[in-house]
């Protein structure tokens, strides 16, 4: 584990060759060994990807090691076959006055950096205790370019892979280019802190909600070009299972379950299918960009209240009235039986985003919602 108290500046600048994440140019066949990228990489032979899913089944994700990278760095070469068929088109609509962009093909990102954060030795498969990374009210912390592997602790409280901690405002502060994956909870968490800048990260096969604004005081961040996929629930129950407040109450208390909150494994009478790839508690941040790509709950869950109960402040803090989504992209592991879009708590089926909110007003703009 590593703790930034107070008074601490600390900083990891990884080599940024493998950074980023891209899309395929061309659709993958199972039984294929090849995939074309959109654009050139700096990736190596060695390197670890993982190619996402582009049917119903998150588990259709697929991780392989790269063995030949071809000269012009956008045809790659993995140890073996692809099992699954990954979708790599785009899809123009004509509307007459505008045609509209369908950008399906599934992404790929690379697992790994040159500085890497996991724990050293123990029991932490079994226990699902890993490493961790938890910055605290007066530290500075700049990370870019860092592989976060085996982290974060299921069932102990603010022991997340990477997570500012009541910091307040931290302008100029960030977490970017990060890999993290195989999480036992969560990816990154945002709490009790403004003007953070959490970018161009990847989060792949994490317990629980991942990207996570926690309190929902949380205020004028950049949630910008992040990719997360393989969400995964806390505890593997339906919601007939725990089908009223007494069975969900007893059934956390028998430990069976380890989950933090009820969203991370469980929805409202599964209109709200948890977890999710985003959960954005407060509209007065900057969410552009990101991709979900394969949960077992939800891509987007916005969670806005007209005010909050415990902010960092100890006072009651009143929400925006005016939320913005800009040019998102979501694919859920599971279809919509109802509309793909709700707000004000209009009932759907595992749905790629759903809006929870007291907003007078919300706009959702450039969302492309495939394989819902």
């Amino acid at each position: 584990m590593l703790f930034i108290a107070e008074v601490l500046f600390v900083s990891f600048f990884g080599d940024d060759s493998n950074t980023g994440w891209q899309r395929i140019n061309r659709s993958i066949n199972a039984g294929s060994r090849t995939t074309v990228l959109s654009d050139g990489v700096r990736w190596s032979v060695g390197d670890e990807i993982v190619v996402s899913s582009t049917s119903f089944d998150m588990n259709e994700a697929e991780k392989r090691t790269i063995t030949i990278i071809s000269s012009d760095s956008i045809t790659v070469t993995v140890n073996k076959a692809i099992n699954f068929s990954h979708y790599g088109n785009i899809q123009n609509f004509d509307a007459g006055r505008k045609v509209h962009r369908l950008d399906l093909r599934v992404t790929v990102a690379n697992l790994r950096r040159n500085i890497r954060i996991q724990p050293k030795d123990g029991n932490f498969l079994q226990n699902q205790i890993g490493a961790h990374m938890m910055s605290m009210s007066g530290s500075k912390v700049y990370v870019d370019s860092v592989e976060f592997r085996h982290v974060g602790q299921l069932g102990v409280l603010a022991r997340y892979p990477s997570h500012w901690h009541r910091v307040g405002d931290a302008k100029g502060q960030f977490v970017k280019n990060l890999s993290v994956y195989d999480s036992f909870q969560r990816c990154i968490t945002i709490h009790g802190i403004n003007y953070a800048t959490v970018e161009n990260n990847f989060c792949y096969n994490h317990i629980g909600h991942g990207y996570f604004l926690d309190n929902g005081d949380e205020r004028k961040s950049i949630i910008k070009n992040n990719l997360g996929l393989v969400s995964k629930k806390a505890c593997n129950i339906s919601a007939g299972e725990v089908n009223s407040n007494a069975k969900i109450s007893a059934y956390l208390k028998s430990g069976k379950c380890k989950a933090l909150l009820l969203s991370d494994f469980h929805g409202v009478a599964d209109r709200f299918p948890a977890p999710s790839t985003y959960w954005i508690s407060n509209p007065d941040n900057d969410v552009s960009g990101n991709i979900a790509s394969g949960s077992d709950g939800s891509g987007f869950w916005m969670a806005f209240h007209d005010k909050n109960l415990c902010n960092y402040g100890g006072s009651i803090q009143k929400m925006n009235s005016v939320a913005e989504l800009r040019s998102e992209n979501s694919r859920s592991a599971y279809y919509s039986s109802g509309p793909d879009l709700y707000i004000k708590l209009k009932s759907a089926n595992r749905v790629p985003i759903h809006i929870n909110t007291y907003l007078s007003q919300a706009y959702v703009d450039s969302f492309t919602f495939a394989c819902n």
